[in-house]
């Protein structure tokens, strides 16, 4: 009997602690550094090799934040293209900054702009034309707490919505 009861209460036990409350976390990114331009998009310091490229993975969290609808008609655009500039100026930046990109044919590229806790602040779709491309991106003070750094996700789509460029780049909101 007495093992009857010892049984039931290890059962009992581990019940409790199988079933227990499980955190309910909010993956998270890390943000390594920018790549410093001045306010003519020249590199004036530092240099992230890792931003304004392409990358072949996402984690799954951040992909699945591209998920959102829009309004464009992909059907115009190409089904690929090339970039022989991808650059974010001022950086760190103020109250806004540029995307300087440079596309060889029209395609759309789709945006979010997250902090290390992948809260989106920002998303977007733009079509990009042939040649050179100024995307404004605005950083007021009443949302975006200085001296903190940003990431720009960025995915270019084919006609059938299919990602085929993608990467990120990190940006600096500045401390003054």
């Amino acid at each position: 009997m007495k093992n009857y009861h010892l049984s039931l209460f290890i059962c009992f036990v581990l019940l409790v602690v199988s079933c227990g409350t499980k955190k309910n976390t909010q993956p998270s990114i890390a943000i390594s550094g920018i790549t410093t331009r001045s306010i003519d998009g020249s590199n004036v310091g530092n240099f992230d090799s890792d931003d304004w490229t392409n990358e072949s993975n996402w984690p799954d969290f951040i992909q699945d934040k591209f998920n959102f609808s829009d309004s464009f008609n992909y059907y115009f655009t190409s089904h690929s293209s090339t970039f022989s500039t991808l650059i974010c100026f001022p950086n760190p930046c103020s109250s806004n900054c540029y995307l300087n990109i440079e596309s060889l044919n029209q395609t759309i590229m789709k945006y979010i702009l997250v902090d290390e806790t992948t809260l989106v602040y920002q998303s977007g779709t733009i079509k990009l034309l042939p040649g050179l491309n100024y995307i404004q991106l605005y950083f007021p003070d009443s949302q975006y707490p200085r001296n903190k750094l940003y990431r720009l996700y960025y995915a270019m789509y084919d006609q059938d919505k299919n990602i085929y460029y993608k990467g990120h780049g990190d940006i600096m909101k500045s401390p003054k």
